[in-house]
């Protein structure tokens, strides 16, 4: 992948063989994105999407990466549906996690308006968190808060470490079904504490040798 950042000195180049190089890439993109004009970034996005063989037109007017306007927000709510908190810019480091108290702001500030119930659920952008986290969360009012992790919610599990179960078109009934009932939860815990016994070394007293020896074993 070759694009020129406004006012680099020259275009940057970037493999994207690995799923690494991929993130890098995608990194320098949004940034190159956030200084761009609206009109030069949808620009952008048409060449990309023409040098890749979709139909950009096309794209826009399916909405199928487009944001909920305020008024779907609105009526969203009042069908019931639970919008929470999520960030506004997706961006967090290791090294300043009070960055989450200005992310949870932002959100309060423009979606406060638009629901009828408390903004008190936070969803980590890509899962990413750290336990330092958890502090500016609860000083900011969140009650809880999940990462993208499957799994069931037992009393063992921190308030801010929740998994879930997530659902959608390409889900099996039956897959969705084993997921309420715990069943593939079962499967993973076993397949955990399996990778867990891997490789340990037990120890072996031979009888006819009154040796005793610490041997590996598998499963």
């Amino acid at each position: 992948m070759r694009f020129t950042r406004p006012g680099a000195a020259a275009p940057g180049e970037f493999a994207i063989t690995s799923d690494g190089e991929k993130q890098i890439a995608t990194s320098e993109f949004l940034n190159t994105l956030e200084n761009l004009t609206d009109d030069q970034a949808a620009g952008l996005c048409r060449k990309i999407s023409d040098a890749l063989g979709f139909d950009y037109d096309e794209i826009v007017r399916s909405r199928q990466f487009g944001l909920m306007t305020y008024d779907e927000f609105t009526d969203a709510s009042r069908r019931g549906i639970y919008i929470q908190l999520h960030t506004d810019s997706h961006r967090f480091t290791p090294e300043a996690p009070e960055k989450i108290v200005n992310e949870i702001k932002i959100n309060l500030e423009n979606f406060s308006p638009h629901v009828e119930f408390s903004l008190d659920h936070f969803y980590y952008p890509s899962g990413i968190n750290w336990p330092a986290m958890h502090d500016y969360l609860d000083q900011n009012g969140v009650k809880s808060a999940n990462f993208i992790d499957t799994g069931l919610v037992t009393p063992k599990t921190h308030r801010f470490e929740l998994r879930r179960i997530l659902d959608g078109e390409e889900i099996d009934q039956l897959e969705f079904e084993a997921e309420m009932s715990g069943f593939l939860e079962i499967v993973r815990t076993v397949k955990r504490a399996l990778r867990r016994a891997r490789g340990r070394r037990i120890k072996c007293n031979w009888p006819q040798t009154g040796r005793s020896e610490t041997a590996p074993y598998t499963i």
